[in-house]
């Protein structure tokens, strides 16, 4: 009896050593990498309560493309409430009068007064030169518009043009008879005086936003 029970202590000792040897020779679970972690949660977007991203960060700016400058100030109409509409031209404050950019005839653009020129539609003999039509009692404008090819030109109205007066059609110049010009133009035409040169104006350049 005291055999086996000798024995079965071996047995058991030799299993336990067994079990031992099995444990220290499995190998170790690998810590977690904080680093990999903390590389994630710096790439995932910054959230405000969980739910999207930080609100808190300002939008930018959009650019503002109506805006003053040292000559050409925006004009605007001001309503009572505080609220502001532009009318899409510039206050030139060296000539004292409303002005927008267009392509001008010496290259490049001008803040030209559109708004008190009348753009010459008429000539003089062979269409070598341009006239201003001038309704009865009514007062000549300011300027005289003339456009070559889209740029435009500024001229001051000349003296009253007593000669022959012509209009343009595809066929050629032709003249405006003297019986319809008794009947639909009792007005007066008016020659282009000095020309206002370009340097008068103010220049701009044409820009896209980035």
């Amino acid at each position: 009896m005291r055999k086996m029970i000798g024995a079965a202590a071996i047995i058991l000792a030799a299993c336990s050593d067994e079990e031992s040897t099995r444990a220290t020779s499995r190998p170790a679970a690998r810590p977690a990498d904080d680093s990999a972690k903390s590389s994630r949660e710096s790439e995932e977007p910054r959230t405000s309560g969980g739910t999207g991203p930080d609100e808190s960060v300002p939008a930018p700016t959009p650019p503002n493309f109506n805006q003053s400058g040292s000559r050409l100030k925006v004009r605007f109409i001001a309503g009572t409430d505080l609220s502001r509409q532009s009318v899409g031209v510039f206050f030139d404050s060296a000539r004292k009068e409303e002005c927008s950019f267009t392509p001008h005839a010496s290259g490049g653009r001008r803040c030209l007064p559109l708004g008190k020129a009348v753009k010459a539609t008429y000539y003089t003999a062979d269409c070598t030169g341009r006239l201003l039509y001038v309704e009865p009692n009514a007062t000549p404008p300011e300027y005289i518009l003339v456009r070559t090819e889209g740029a435009a030109r500024i001229h001051l109205v000349g003296a009253p043009h007593t000669g022959s007066a012509h209009y343009w059609q595809p066929k050629g110049c032709v003249e405006i008879s003297a019986d319809n010009r008794k009947r639909f133009f009792p007005g007066t035409f008016y020659t282009l005086g000095a020309e206002i040169p370009a340097s008068e104006f103010e220049s701009g350049e044409l820009k896209h936003a980035e």
